[in-house]
């Protein structure tokens, strides 16, 4: 369990888990904060726990860096009371923030936690100026992993989320530069950036969905393991940023005046890019984190 496997591209036709089926093989995802009641019969579970991306600064006259990728963990928990209630937290992902003349630094993502037995942190707001926004890690699992970097000024990419496989996909930093290929892609930058690639292939080329897929997909034994493996977003010259999808950073672009407009980190975890200062941009969120159970 918790194995790392080399970059490559998945096919999602068919069965995939490295992590194999566990338990019952019943699954509960939760997206917000909640209490997860340990069912009738169940003395163990494992738990998945993604942090929230974070999302990008900004800066009079430039876009600020860029937000990183949550983190992740995994972890198998024994000893459990059945009918007992376990707090869950879900760290939120950086918020949309508007644009205005001053600099701002961006909010970090939320920490994502089953009680106090395994947890993940949110990636880091990007800086109102030159700096590399640092990923979430996560902790206490039988296996961590830490998400992606978003990209420095100027006009970086969000940093991809980490997952089952491994680090998130750094965001691109400078113009034009594409985001890192990883488990989860990163972010393009600025102007002609292109998105980074994740494992799995559901999205499609990097940066062409405009739809994030969420989890809702994976949620059976067979697929799980591919949450957060998705694309980075890519941009380009007067084109809004691209969000990422399932995980990936997002893209900053341009609209056709000129402002910057990032999309949003995909879900869960992904982190989005920063913007320039003034009142007709914008900075897009991070993506929301995760906790899934399986018993």
């Amino acid at each position: 369990m918790g194995r790392s496997t080399s970059q490559g591209t998945v096919s999602t036709s068919g069965a995939y888990n490295p992590s194999g089926v566990f338990g019952t093989g019943k699954i509960v995802h939760f997206n917000a904060s909640a209490t997860f009641t340990v069912p009738a019969g169940i003395t163990t579970v494992r738990a998945r726990c993604w942090g929230g991306g974070g999302n990008g600064g900004q800066t009079s006259g430039d876009a600020g860096s860029a937000g990183a990728g949550g983190g992740f963990s995994i972890k198998v928990i024994t000893g459990l009371t059945p009918g007992a209630s376990i707090s869950i937290t879900v760290g939120a992902g950086g918020p949309f923030r508007q644009g205005a003349s001053s600099s701002q630094t961006g909010t970090s993502g939320g920490t994502s936690s089953f009680a106090g037995h395994n947890s993940a942190t949110g990636g880091s707001g990007g800086a109102s100026s030159s700096g590399t926004a640092t990923g979430g890690s996560g902790s206490g699992g039988d296996t961590n992993y830490t998400g992606g970097t978003g990209g420095s000024k100027t006009g970086g990419g969000g940093g991809g989320v980490a997952n089952y496989f491994g680090n998130g996909g750094a965001g691109g930093t400078g113009d034009r530069a594409p985001g890192t290929n990883g488990t989860s892609g990163g972010g393009g930058s600025s102007r002609t950036g292109i998105g980074g690639t994740g494992m799995s292939s559901v999205a499609g080329s990097s940066g062409t969905s405009s739809v994030a897929a969420g989890p809702v997909s994976y949620l059976s034994p067979l697929s799980l393991d591919l949450i957060g493996t998705g694309n980075g977003g890519s941009c380009g010259d007067g084109v809004p940023g691209q969000p990422g999808v399932n995980g990936g950073g997002g893209g900053l672009g341009t609209n056709s005046n000129g402002y910057s407009q990032g999309g949003a980190g995909g879900y869960p975890g992904g982190g989005s890019p920063g913007c320039y200062g003034q009142s007709s941009s914008y900075t897009s969120p991070g993506g929301g984190g995760l906790v899934v159970i399986e018993y």
